[in-house]
C-alpha cells in the first residue's frame, strides 16, 4: 500500500476496492471493478445498460445476476438443473 499513497490514481482505485457492496447504478469503469473483469469483457457480456444524460451505467442488479448465474468451477450441471437445485434444494 505504500505504493499506493504515493500514487493518487491507484489509490483511489485501491479505495474503490474495498469500499462497501454498492447499491444503484455504476459507471462502466466500476461495474467493470466489482466484476473483476476488463471493461471490454463487460461490454462484451450483453448486460443490459440504464442511460442517464450521455451517461451509460450498470445496474448492480443485473451484476449480481450475471454473477449468481455463473458456474462454479468443476460444476458441470446445466443452468437449468443448478435453478432446480437453488430453488427446491
Amino acid at each position: 500500500m505504500a505504493r499506493a499513497a504515493r500514487n493518487p490514481a491507484a489509490m483511489r482505485q485501491a479505495e474503490r476496492l474495498i469500499a462497501p457492496v454498492p447499491r444503484g447504478l455504476l459507471s462502466e469503469g466500476d461495474a467493470a471493478l466489482w466484476l473483476g473483469v476488463s471493461a471490454t469483457t463487460l461490454r462484451g457480456l450483453g448486460i443490459p445498460r440504464r442511460s442517464l444524460g450521455a451517461r451509460r451505467l450498470y445496474d448492480v442488479r443485473d451484476l449480481e445476476a450475471l454473477r449468481d448465474a455463473l458456474p462454479y468451477e468443476g460444476d458441470s450441471r446445466s443452468e437449468e438443473e443448478r435453478a432446480c437445485d437453488a430453488a427446491f434444494g
